[in-house]
């Protein structure tokens, strides 16, 4: 539903099926109504329904859910914008069109306006300045008297901008147009309200109109981990220096913050002088950029678009570093235990700079310039979060007084909204909006903020009359949706794809061995470090010039067992479902040896019928078919790491010498193994859906061990 993909196979990737960021903090939120304890850290390591089940348990406490009353720490974008106090404060706000099935009723509306305002602390703030004119953040109690949330007014009615009163409150306003159908504007100061916080808004507020319009008591979902439990877990981490270690990082970044970009004029650049040029992708090229493309170099859709838009400023520039300013969604509960702020209301945003080298696509080359920007978005820290903590929490120096570049860009994500059935929010035509004061200062002179609304892609450029031209910024647009189509038809060619460093972090290996080691990354699902165990089995199998070192050939005899090419079916089947099983060893490549989990290992298997033949000459095969075997020895480098003989003895007995390396299984995950087996062929013998045990894959294990604490 959340992705618009009409079938998802257990196995889908949901980035590969174009999931982002803001997408899976809707998953995480729906997870947890129905009583599963999932994050988005959880979606990003294991972005399959199958891994997820594996991995997911019941919800959990969720820390700091209860009302807010009183002081609330500031938010490092609330401290971004008010502590340069701004004149026009108020006047900063967010808002959507809201389009109603039909009629609407303003009490039931006005009921369920108040309840969102009871149960949102955010829109119960107020911003005040003490006598040392810092900025600070008050929630009235949930119980207290609610604010008229709601004009109603006639069609053609003054609809003139909305200014909120920071210290009075409230942030948030409707107003109700009494059309066919009716039309309902809802405003909220930017201050209390991000892109993710709009979802849980509307959602809430048809839930709350439904219930208010059939007559039942307003009941909203659960509330999630509070701002000020947010505020104040981050406060605690920055003062304790846990955000210390990036200080390298963003000083690096910031120096290339100050490089100018090119302008027409010298005149302003507020709120007054803004104007807009927007570009839309056709629905079919939009549709493969979700789609089609990720799968490709498994690129998220920020890197196809950051990677578009770099190549436009390279080329405008001159400079192969540019500079933008990012917004991510800044919801990075992942850092601290029992948080959830999958459905907490309230200005999240983080703001960081990034400072992206461009290669060179001349000839054609989007795979190179993809898979480097990529890589580079993944090494920002904290997904940006520590930048704005240091600059407004830590008060670093060197960060405070950091310029910021010349251009940003935001990802809002699917805007899109349409529900026949809905009781009033029955679509959000043109997404979220935004108004400021004409005589605003532009923190940046250009913005451009990408969506996807109605199937297609729709850049926004926001530039200021008093700099640009339109022409200027008109061919920018062009220029990127030109680079958009190039890597969409790049994409789909045959020879296009790769894997990058950030695919395989347990690894740690260079692009260059990325690339020698997967390809094109087709035929590969992981890539691990050996575990110290399997790095010594290694070296001593390849020093032995016989290869037997570790080699186990284990032999039984099955009673009951009718079928044996179903029984190789079964052992396939189990191969199939086990990365461990489908690992080969590489060590020639790279400059520490890594385990490679191919996504397709097929068993060797040889059969043999042996109905006819007398014991003794079936003890004397069995010999020599155990030595031959042996002698074979196993190729480390091709996976899988193992082999089958089954031997048909009688029309229900089977010989099976499954020979296998010990790098691969311990004694007690060889028996798992086999029962696993053994169920996979009754199943298949007898019609039936399989029903092995439940087990996390041995990936899981090595990247918990890579968490843990090495020096304990």
């Amino acid at each position: 539903e959340l992705l618009g993909v009409g079938e998802v196979g257990v196995d889908d990737d949901f980035f590969l099926l174009g999931g982002d960021s803001i997408l899976s903090i809707q998953v995480v939120s729906r997870a947890r109504a129905a009583g599963l304890a999932l994050s988005p850290r959880d979606l990003f390591r294991h972005p399959t329904v199958a891994a997820l089940a594996a991995n997911a348990g019941t919800a959990s406490t969720i820390a700091g859910t209860e009302p807010v009353e009183g002081e609330v720490a500031l938010t490092p974008v609330q401290h971004w914008f008010l502590d340069p106090n701004p004149p026009h404060a108020g006047h900063f706000d967010q808002s959507v069109l809201v389009e109603t099935p039909g009629e609407v009723d303003p009490q039931a509306l006005r009921r369920a306006l108040t309840a969102l305002w009871t149960h949102h602390d955010a829109l119960r703030a107020t911003f005040t300045t003490g006598p040392d004119g810092t900025w600070r953040q008050h929630c009235a109690p949930a119980d207290a008297p609610a604010p008229d949330l709601l004009e109603v007014c006639e069609p053609g009615a003054d609809a003139s901008g909305t200014e909120f009163r920071l210290d009075t409150g409230p942030l948030l306003s409707a107003r109700l147009v009494r059309s066919h159908p009716a039309r309902l504007r809802l405003t909220v100061h930017h201050l209390a309200v991000d892109g993710v916080s709009w979802r849980v808004l509307l959602e809430d507020l048809e839930t709350a109109y439904r219930q208010a319009v059939e007559g039942r008591p307003l009941r909203l979902p659960a509330r999630t981990s509070s701002l000020r439990e947010w505020t104040r877990r981050l406060s605690v981490h920055t003062a304790a220096g846990g955000f210390a270690d990036q200080r390298a990082h963003w000083a690096a970044v910031t120096r290339h913050s100050a490089a100018p970009l090119p302008v027409d004029g010298d005149g302003g650049n507020t709120a007054a002088d803004l104007r807009a040029v927007t570009v839309r992708l056709d629905r079919e090229r939009t549709d493969a950029l979700l789609r089609a493309v990720p799968g490709v170099y498994r690129t998220r859709i920020d890197d196809v678009l950051l990677t578009a838009l770099g190549q436009v400023l390279a080329e405008w520039t001159g400079r192969r570093t540019v500079a933008i300013g990012l917004e991510g969604h800044g919801r990075e509960d992942r850092l601290f235990d029992g948080l959830d702020l999958s459905r907490t209301v309230g200005w999240f945003t983080s703001l960081f700079p990034v400072a992206l080298d461009v290669p060179d696509v001349s000839d054609g080359d989007w795979g190179t310039a993809l898979k480097s920007v990529k890589e580079q978005l993944r090494a920002v820290p904290d997904r940006g979060l520590g930048y704005g903590a240091l600059r407004h929490l830590a008060r670093d120096e060197r960060f405070a007084a950091a310029p910021e570049p010349g251009i940003s860009f935001n990802y809002l994500g699917r805007f899109d909204w349409s529900d026949d059935g809905a009781a009033l929010v029955r679509a959000v035509p043109g997404g979220l909006g935004g108004a400021e004061a004409p005589g605003t200062e532009r923190p940046y002179l250009l913005d451009v903020i990408a969506r996807v609304e109605d199937g297609r892609l729709e850049i926004g450029w926001y530039y200021s009359t008093g700099l640009h031209r339109e022409h200027t910024v008109s061919a920018l647009a062009d220029a990127m949706l030109r680079a958009l189509e190039e890597i969409v038809a790049h994409c789909a060619e045959p020879g296009a794809g790769g894997r990058t460093p950030a695919d395989f972090p347990l690894a740690r290996l260079d692009q260059a061995a990325v690339d020698r080691i997967v390809g094109d990354g087709r035929a590969v699902e992981d890539v691990y470090p050996l575990t110290p165990m399997q790095a010594g089995m290694l070296f001593h199998s390849l020093l032995d010039p016989d290869g037997y070192t570790y080699v186990n050939q284990v032999q039984l005899v099955l009673t009951g067992v009718t079928d044996p090419h179903a029984l190789a079916e079964a052992w396939q089947h189990t191969v199939d479902a086990n990365p461990a099983l489908r690992t080969r060893l590489s060590w020639q490549d790279t400059a520490e040896p890594v385990q490679v989990v191919q996504r397709r290992a097929a068993v060797p298997v040889a059969h043999h019928d042996w109905t006819d033949r007398p014991a003794e000459q079936v003890e004397r095969d069995t010999a020599q078919l155990l030595a031959e075997d042996r002698e074979a020895g196993l190729d480390l480098g091709a996976a899988p790491l193992m082999r089958l003989s089954l031997v048909r003895l009688s029309p229900a007995r089977v010989r099976v010498v499954w020979t296998f390396h010990h790098v691969l299984l311990d004694g007690w995950s060889a028996a798992q193994v086999f029962d696993e087996v053994c169920e996979r062929y009754a199943a298949l013998t007898a019609g039936r859906r399989p029903e092995p045990a439940e087990r996390a894959p041995f990936g899981a294990f090595l990247r918990w061990l890579s968490e843990q604490d090495q020096a304990q």
